[in-house]
């Protein structure tokens, strides 16, 4: 797993045109029961989607 999280960051972390699914990782953050791992990488990955968003 961490190896797909670091080359997802790698592809996406200097491209701000690729979205993130800001409601996805929010309902996975919020989940009861929800490791702590999972939702430090929710909350990081919730932080660089707002980066990304537009008005629409």
């Amino acid at each position: 797993v961490m190896e797909i999280l670091t080359h997802l960051n790698k592809r996406v972390k200097h491209q701000k045109s690729i979205r993130l699914p800001v409601m996805e990782l929010w309902k996975e953050y919020v989940e009861v029961g929800a490791a702590l791992i999972v939702r430090n990488f929710c909350m990081i990955y919730i932080e660089m989607a707002f980066d990304r968003l537009t008005a629409e």
